[in-house]
């Protein structure tokens, strides 16, 4: 027992620096690509000692530093990337014992799925085989997330504090990387897909500790961050993630420790007047300086306005229900007539036969096929449990939010959402146990 806590705690101390060099796609360029799999080993150790907890900890965490898309940086290779896709998914099928009554509802909601794909196939509505293929992937992970049974959800449990510490080294290296190499970042600080689980040491602190001096170091550092990657959405969600977290218990004291942390998060960045040479920064503040709530929503993003006026701008059954597994939307009013190349929104090919598959949000990426009731059911039902008391309920709740808002996009982000859907069943489970 002593000689397994030995190599455990020996193992975590290797971990949390080559965390930190994880993040090092700057320097390391070559490198920092393959150390993924040193923590994709790690996690099978710790399965096979029986450490599931940990082990789920550290597949999660690999599948986060592996780089699947680098464009101006170096990826991992995609042979690497799967072998720990195949692992995850081998767990989900190993553990392929369902619920009979959540199987009922899920082929319900099937049989719908297929009734609207067939009636858009008489329509004659455009249809994408590559859209196909990653529609029934989701399809399948809905059916793995939802319907597992009860028995096998303490198998996807997971060690958060192992999870925290691991992300938290990552994000002190994004951190070395936003202050000292920030001329050698090319646009985008990151481009991987899962890159917004970033902001998981920061939930983990507001919903896990009592220190407030701590976390307003790691809101500062992890704004800063995020700020850096560019992507507008992260900024969004996670703010929105916050503000529902203290929904509940909006007091005086909790108002203070976040106005001071908003004082201090510029600190890190340089100056407020910085704020307006970042894209993700940018364009809220000049959407503040709007006339009216949808001049405000232009500027932030024009394309994302026009989808939510494309997805409803169709009939109601259609919005409520979707039209069904792998169809696109034809833009016969020009509704993206604006859009051009430069702003790489699009495919050139949906650019030029206006047949248009690939969305910006997940209510209008998936639920445009499967219908934005699904969308309405599945957030309403997060932002419920991130309500409850229980810290870890109300962590999870808060990453599956923010992961479905960013990273709904690719086979890891799916796999990261599904993995933990089934951990916050677990977590409800034993709430109620």
């Amino acid at each position: 027992m002593n000689l397994a806590y030995s190599w455990l705690s020996l193992q975590f101390l290797i971990a949390l620096p080559l965390s930190f060099l994880a993040a090092q796609r700057l320097v390391l360029d070559s490198i920092n690509i393959y150390i993924c799999i040193l923590f994709y080993f790690t996690s099978i150790y710790l399965y096979f000692i029986k450490k599931v907890k940990e082990a789920n900890a550290y597949l999660i965490f690999s599948v986060f530093v592996s780089v699947d898309i680098g464009l101006v940086y170096n990826s991992t290779p995609s042979f690497l990337r799967y072998v720990i896709y195949v692992t995850i998914i081998f767990l989900f099928l190993v553990n392929t014992e369902f619920n009979r009554a959540k199987v009922g509802w899920y082929f319900v909601f099937i049989g719908l799925v297929i009734f609207k794909s067939l009636f858009s196939l008489t329509l004659g509505y455009p249809v994408s085989i590559n859209h196909v293929i990653s529609d029934i992937t989701f399809l399948l992970l809905v059916f793995i997330s939802f319907c597992t049974a009860e028995s096998k959800l303490a198998k996807y449990d997971v060690c958060y504090r192992t999870l925290f510490f691991l992300i938290l080294f990552f994000l002190f290296g994004e951190l070395l990387n936003s202050t000292f190499f920030e001329l050698s970042i090319h646009g985008y600080m990151s481009y991987d897909t899962t890159k917004a689980l970033i902001v998981f040491p920061l939930f983990y602190m507001l919903c896990k500790s009592s220190s407030n001096i701590l976390k307003i170091f790691i809101f500062c550092i992890t704004s800063f961050v995020i700020v850096m990657y560019v992507t507008r959405m992260i900024v969004l969600s996670t703010f929105i993630v916050i503000f529902l977290l203290f929904l509940k218990n909006i007091t005086l004291k909790n108002s203070l420790i976040f106005m001071l942390a908003l004082l201090f998060s510029p600190l890190f960045i340089g100056s407020v007047d910085v704020l307006y040479g970042y894209k993700a920064t940018s364009s809220f503040i000049n959407a503040f300086d709007s006339e009216s709530l949808i001049v405000a929503l232009e500027k932030l993003d024009p394309i994302r306005v026009a989808e939510q006026r494309m997805l409803f701008s169709r009939n109601p059954v259609d919005i409520l229900f979707g039209t069904g597994v792998g169809f696109g939307f034809f833009d016969k009013d020009s509704i993206f007539s604006f859009v051009n190349n430069s702003m790489a929104a699009f495919t050139d090919e949906e650019m030029y036969s206006r047949n248009f598959f690939n969305f910006h949000d997940v209510w209008v990426d998936y639920g445009y096929r499967f219908g934005i009731l699904f969308f309405i059911i599945y957030f309403s039902f997060l932002i419920k449990k991130i309500q409850l008391k229980d810290p870890n309920v109300r962590l999870v709740s808060a990453i599956l939010i923010v992961l479905s808002f960013c990273s709904f996009f690719s086979t890891p982000g799916l796999l990261l959402i599904s993995f933990f859907f089934l951990n916050l069943r677990y977590r409800l489970l034993v709430r109620e146990s």
